[in-house]
């Protein structure tokens, strides 16, 4: 049934077979001239199709040659016909008749072959309705008989129709027609149909059945081996697919087991070595050199169990890759059995268009050829298909068993090991692993409250971990002999653990203070420090970026990632993740702070100022660092330094010949070339003039003003984009212009702009409150106020400024243009009047109604600035003689620009009216807005005062700029030989003078000497120079000498190292 309802699916969905419909004939349509014989016997034909497929379910090659089937086909269709009856008469069922019996003619209707019928087979049985009769073999015994219409139709009148047999059929004109065969053909033409049909008669035709049943046969069997092989193919393909997914993470695998492999052996050393590591001499160390044992071991036999699992994943992966190798004899397959069934289409063509009938037959025998073929190639392609899912089935049930084997024996392991130990891990528990720093911050009871549990928790292991950077870290790489060879100086690890020591010092008070402190006033003990908490993360942050630079720098040299890869082995960190400890704690500290219910509310306020004013610095530091590590791949990039940066993408383009990248910045578009090593900068455009982008179709755009042009050409120059990237390139155009209007205040919802620029105390823009300030002061006096315009130019201008957040002196704006601004500010906000104002009826209590539909704005913004404005047109209207500016003439300049503009010819009565009421009773409407709105910018104002004076004292509080270096003294790290990185000053490539030539050298400027290398990585020295005794001649060349050896420098103005030294060596 599967299979069967598969291949009527994909017969219907088939293209070869997707031909028009015919109809069933009803009694309302049944002329003999609406349908040719051909189109009869195909129908016969594709309805005992659709029939043999269904009762074929379980033999999908077999032939319909079941007689019993037929013959109760045969009974049902009888059933079908009789209940017709009544309203077909005797000539419309002889027509029937003709359908009935197939693959006959009539007499010069049809003077081709039989086999031309055939090449409607492949018609689409889903546009085809099932036949009202379907075809059948009719004879009664082995011998010849006559069989006209008249004796089915009697047949079919008593229900007694004999059993078909397979048989030949043998189809004579009876005798008492055999008068009206030579007028058939005019027959045809006669418009009166039931002459027509009366003049029929059929001819005599022999047709072996046996041979018309086999072609038939071959026909539907090739057509559903077709379908077979597609939809096997498509498993195929499926199947291949998955296994091409599972396959492509076997290098992935093969590096997991490696690692495994490796830390096992580290996991190893560990455990045989334990006694060793142990330094603390406090609580039970037997215990804890057994509990140590305990955890390597249950964590050798998990990395056991993972490599295990690996392992099947890997055996998976390899008879993936087998399938995947053995499984292109399918794609053979298919592409030969592809070939035949392209032929056959063909030749299918060439059938249907042939009108000879020697030709057909030749035709047709070509045909049956490749029928055959097709059906061979079919059965070679489904035999290789179905060995290959066999296979791939075999692969999915056999590695999933596997699987599922290592995975429970695994967990049985890790169980069993657990359980030998189940005896000692209650008692572990109670253990104190602490170090004596942890034992004297003890928690204590009032510490054990869940919001102060975690702060007091995240103390601690803060300053353990900033302390792990310096103890282990730090020292170790300075003490460390090969890390000279990577061209460090103690100066770049000063810049790579940047605030470190004050920070450790900073929270090392602050756990003072809470060991001492209670639950009221634990808080207190980080308040008493906000001023010291704020300067030191803000220089941390402020330096956070050069100390990435400088860590990434040096990690891509083998010598110091070796040396910090070791260090990580160890103690069972990452650096670059310690590193960033500080980076993290700021965020940390808010999340835990938000948590505090108890406590002084003002010390809570507090705390959260600068940590939220921290954690928008953390952010623009984070951009910054995306920035920054793009801006390092452009090698000749000079553009300014700028803490704002932002990077926003990148999109390949291309400019004439020339194929790069346009980097997208917030200040900078840059055009680069990739090369070896990074970029080479191309154009350079600022992205302040946007204006300048001008799009010429679809791919293709125009930019002038380049801020640096590097080649001869300085016009405007055309990028062409690829299809595929335009929308990237747009996407990235869009974000630079959302960062450049991120302070707008024109055309944005007043809410918006307002929180955008952190003024939502102000209620809407602060500026907009500077200019209504000076307006009041000055525009009632000034003539023709409002209808008077301003100078464009520098009314533009000071708009730029205003939405850029540029401090503007309004004292010094012409109020014209200040009164312009205002409208044009108004006019641009989506934010407007209800235009159901201007209908409201102006009665004694339309006041309450106007201030009622304004509140329902639901806008505090919106509303403050309606007010503002309406008491600046009701004060210029309070002095209407001197500026002659009545409330009807105000509200008829002003009406347009708070009203939606609806597209419509204005009203200019309707438009007025309100506006003019409002501007005349401006103190009974917005009285109490007022007042509500002044209230809250006092709370605004105080509150100012309040951060005001947070922020002095945060900014009045010393900071401390002690280096990571000073920690250095008298603290011994690993025993070692040699020079190391604090007995170097500087490091630097040089240029020396030898044998007439220069040659560049790499000079290590220690406490006590000077070492010339060939490279930066070499260990051993050329030159080495002592300082005592050192003399430094300077003419156009610089010589160094000290006794009989000597070196010449050159190139060497404006160096670093030669500053040194100058104050290294008397002059």
């Amino acid at each position: 049934m599967i299979f069967t309802f598969f291949l009527q699916f994909i017969i219907s969905n088939n293209p070869l077979m997707s031909k028009t419909p015919q109809k069933e004939i009803s009694s309302g349509e049944s002329n003999g001239q609406n349908k040719s014989d051909d189109q009869i016997i195909n129908q016969s034909l594709i309805s005992e199709k659709c029939i043999s497929s269904t009762n074929s379910e379980n033999n999908t090659f077999s032939e319909p040659t079941q007689y019993n089937q037929k013959n109760e086909l045969i009974k049902e269709t009888v059933t079908e016909e009789k209940n017709k009856e009544n309203v077909l008469n005797e000539n419309e069922k002889v027509e029937f008749l003709h359908k009935v019996i197939p693959y006959t003619k009539r007499l010069k209707d049809k003077p081709k072959s039989h086999l031309v019928e055939e090449e409607n087979v492949g018609q689409s049985i889903h546009q085809t309705k099932r036949a009202t009769f379907s075809s059948v073999r009719l004879k009664e015994d082995k011998s010849l008989n006559s069989i006209t219409p008249k004796d089915v139709l009697e047949s079919i009148n008593s229900e007694e129709q004999a059993t078909p047999k397979p048989t030949t059929l043998t189809i004579t004109p009876h005798e008492s027609r055999d008068s009206r065969i030579k007028s058939t053909t005019t027959a045809w033409s006669n418009t009166n149909r039931n002459q027509l049909r009366k003049s029929m008669s059929l001819c005599t035709t022999q047709i072996t059945s046996n041979t018309l049943e086999a072609m038939r046969s071959n026909v539907k069997m090739f057509d559903e081996m077709v379908i077979e092989v597609e939809n096997t193919y498509q498993k195929i393909s499926k199947a291949r697919d998955r296994i091409f997914e599972i396959v492509k993470y076997q290098q992935q695998t093969i590096k997991c087991n490696d690692f495994i492999k490796n830390y096992s052996e580290i996991l190893t050393s560990i455990q045989e070595s334990t006694s060793h590591m142990l330094t603390n001499e406090t609580g039970d160390l037997e215990s804890l050199k057994e509990f140590t044992g305990y955890m390597s071991e249950l964590y050798l036999v998990g990395f056991q169990q993972f490599k295990n699992q690996t392992q099947q994943l890997n055996r998976l992966m390899k008879e993936g890759k087998k399938l995947l190798e053995d499984s292109k004899t399918c794609i053979k397959s298919k592409n030969e059995f592809d070939k035949v069934y392209k032929e056959y289409q063909k030749i299918n063509g060439k059938l249907k268009d042939e009108k000879d009938d020697k030709k057909q037959k030749i035709i047709q025998q070509t045909r049956d050829d490749i029928i055959s073929k097709g059906i061979g190639e079919g059965r070679k392609a489904l035999e290789v298909f179905d060995r290959n899912l066999q296979k791939y089935y075999e692969i999915l049930q056999n590695s999933g068993r596997h699987i599922y084997e290592t995975i429970q024996n695994g967990m049985n392991e890790v169980h069993s090991t657990m359980e030998n130990y189940e005896d000692k891990i209650d008692s572990w528990k109670a253990l104190d692993f602490h170090n004596e720093e942890f034992e004297e911050g003890e928690i204590k009871p009032w510490m054990k409250s869940p919001e102060i549990k975690r702060i007091i928790t995240n103390e601690f292991m803060y300053v353990n971990t900033l302390t792990l950077l310096i103890d282990r870290y730090y020292i170790d790489i300075c003490n460390s002999p090969i890390i000279v060879q990577c061209g460090i100086s103690l100066q770049d690890m000063d810049i790579i653990f940047t605030d470190i020591i004050p920070l450790i010092h900073c929270h090392k008070n602050i756990l003072m203070k809470l060991k001492e402190s209670n639950p009221k006033e634990f808080l207190y003990c980080y308040s008493a420090y906000f001023g010291q908490l704020y300067q030191q993360y803000h220089n941390y942050l402020k330096h956070y970026q050069n100390s990435f630079i400088v860590l990434n720098k040096f990690m891509s040299t083998k010598r110091f990632k070796e040396c910090v890869d070791n260090i990580d082995l160890i103690e069972g960190f990452e650096m670059k993740e310690l590193i960033t400890a500080p980076f993290n704690y700021i965020t940390d500290f808010l999340e835990n702070l938000d948590r505090v219910t108890t406590g002084d509310k003002e010390v809570i306020n507090i705390l959260k100022y600068v940590f939220e004013k921290l954690v928008k610095e953390k952010e623009i530091v984070k951009k910054q660092i995306i920035a920054t590590s793009h801006l390092i791949k452009l090698n000749n990039f000079k553009g300014d330094i700028n803490q704002e940066r932002e990077y926003f993408g990148k999109v390949v383009i291309s400019s004439g010949k020339l194929n790069g990248t346009m980097f997208f910045f917030s200040d900078y578009l840059i055009f680069a070339k990739s090369e070896k090593e990074g970029y080479n900068v191309i154009e350079m455009f600022e992205t302040s003039n946007l204006e300048n982008i001008r799009v010429i179709d679809r791919k293709t755009i125009e930019i002038g003003g380049g801020v640096e042009n590097t080649t001869e050409n300085s016009k405007n120059i055309q990028f062409i984009m690829k299809e595929e990237t335009v929308k990237d390139f747009m996407d990235c155009l869009n974000k630079v212009q959302h960062k450049l209007t991120s302070y707008d205040i024109f055309g944005k919802e007043i809410t918006t702009a307002t929180i955008a620029r952190n003024e939502q105390q102000w209620l809407f823009p602060k500026i907009l409150h500077k200019i209504f300030d000076q307006c009041e002061k000055v525009a009632p006096e000034q003539e023709g106020v409002l209808r008077v315009s301003a100078n464009v130019t520098q009314m533009e201008k000071d708009i730029k400024k205003i939405n850029r957040k540029e401090e503007i002196d309004v004292s010094k704006l012409n109020v014209h243009e200040m009164i312009n601004i205002l409208k044009r500010y108004c006019n641009s906000i989506p934010n407007k009047l209800p235009s159901e104002l201007q209908t409201i009826v102006l009665d004694e209590s339309a006041c309450e109604k106007i201030e009622k539909k304004l509140r329902e704005m639901n806008n505090d913004g919106y509303l403050a600035l309606i007010e503002r404005l309406f008491r600046l047109l009701h004060l210029i209207e309070m002095k209407k003689e001197i500026n002659l500016m009545g409330s009807d003439n105000l509200a008829k300049v002003i009406s347009p620009n708070i009203y939606i503009d609806e597209g419509i010819v204005f009203d200019i009565e309707k438009l007025t009216r309100t506006v003019r009421f409002m501007i005349e009773n401006y103190e009974e409407i917005f009285k109490k807005i007022r007042n509500e709105m002044i209230e809250h910018i006092n709370k605004g104002n105080e509150l100012s005062k309040q951060i005001e004076a947070i922020e002095n004292q945060m900014n009045m509080t010393k900071y401390n700029e002690e280096l990571s270096s000073s920690y250095l003294k008298d603290k011994k790290g690993i025993s070692t030989k040699g020079i190391t990185l604090k007995d170097v000053l500087m490091q630097s490539e040089v240029e020396l003078y030898e044998n007439k030539k220069n040659i560049k050298r790499w000079l290590v400027i220690c406490k006590t000497e000077l070492i010339f290398k060939k490279n930066m990585e070499d260990f051993e020295s050329l030159i080495q120079l002592p300082l005592i005794g050192l003399t430094i001649n300077i003419n156009e060349k610089t010589q160094l000498k000290n006794g009989s050896r000597s070196v010449t420098l050159v190139n060497f103005e404006d160096q670093p190292y030669f500053e040194l030294l100058k104050k290294l060596i008397p002059s």
